[in-house]
């Protein structure tokens, strides 16, 4: 997948999830089966803002070259990022925290670590 498309799409999931948390957060913790108190929602504004940051960065650098030192080493840090993430949706979704919805949000972070791992990786 070119660079280019990869992180317009992880820009797309980013602003969704970021504005869910911002404008929808009681609704949008309630579709995982959770309710949070004002400090968890609090929480998911601070994430939210983290997130609309990280698109800006995504977004000066998706026209970078693809031998861009700047860009695989943006996508080397995503790919972290979308795995440690992952990694808390597992296991919290094997625990029971979440519902259905923790299986399809664990599976879209493996496949944005995996795409991402490609494009930091690749020489």
């Amino acid at each position: 997948m070119p660079r280019k498309t990869l992180y317009v799409i992880h820009i797309a999931a980013k602003l969704f999830f970021a504005a869910a948390l911002l404008f929808f957060p009681v609704f949008f913790h309630g579709l995982y089966g959770n309710t949070y108190s004002i400090n968890g929602i609090r929480l998911g504004h601070y994430l939210a803002f983290f997130m609309i940051a990280v698109s800006y960065m995504a977004w000066r650098y998706k026209d970078l070259a693809d031998n861009s030192q700047e860009a695989r080493i943006y996508s080397q840090a995503t790919t972290f990022e979308w795995g440690m993430i992952g990694l808390f949706f597992l296991i919290y979704t094997i625990q029971g925290g979440y519902n259905y919805l923790g299986w399809v949000t664990t599976g879209l972070c493996i496949l944005y670590t995996v795409l991402f791992a490609i494009d930091g990786f690749k020489k």
